[in-house]
């Protein structure tokens, strides 16, 4: 799951925030859905599944493996790329856009992402830089 349509009204004004209207709500408050929607699939199709929206934590990656996800994405680790490559990207006043306030555990990946301070260190492995601990997710399937 990663995003569900949203409206934010500016009571004020009497309008919508967004000159478009409506737009998409994505982050920490996807993972009920995501995690549902994941258990639903997992118990309805016998195929992999990828389960993602709002992880922030690997407590949050941990949910998604329990109800049924054969891998996990993990937002936080792209946007971590994104930040990097364009530092003009105000991380204080948009920090949903980039970062956030969140840290990673390393239960479920195999090194923790670096967000510092002073300064994230972007991974250089393949892909994202990001490796899970596959005894780990045999360890907490459901």
């Amino acid at each position: 799951m990663n995003t569900l349509p949203g409206l934010v009204v500016d009571v004020e004004r009497r309008r919508p925030w967004l000159g478009f209207g409506s737009g998409g709500m994505s982050g920490a408050g996807l993972l009920p859905a995501g995690v549902l929607a994941t258990w639903r699939v997992s118990r309805a199709v016998d195929l992999p599944i990828v389960g993602l929206g709002g992880v922030h934590s690997a407590t949050d990656a941990l949910q998604y493996v329990m109800a049924g996800a054969s891998l996990v994405g993990i937002g936080t680790a792209a946007m971590l790329q994104v930040a990097a490559a364009f530092p003009e990207v105000d991380t204080d006043a948009f920090p949903a856009d980039t970062i956030g306030p969140f840290y990673h555990d390393a239960d479920l990946i195999t090194q923790p992402l670096d967000l510092g301070p002073p300064y994230a260190k972007v991974p250089d492995g393949l892909g994202l830089g990001v490796e899970l601990d596959e005894q780990q997710l045999r360890n907490w399937r459901l």
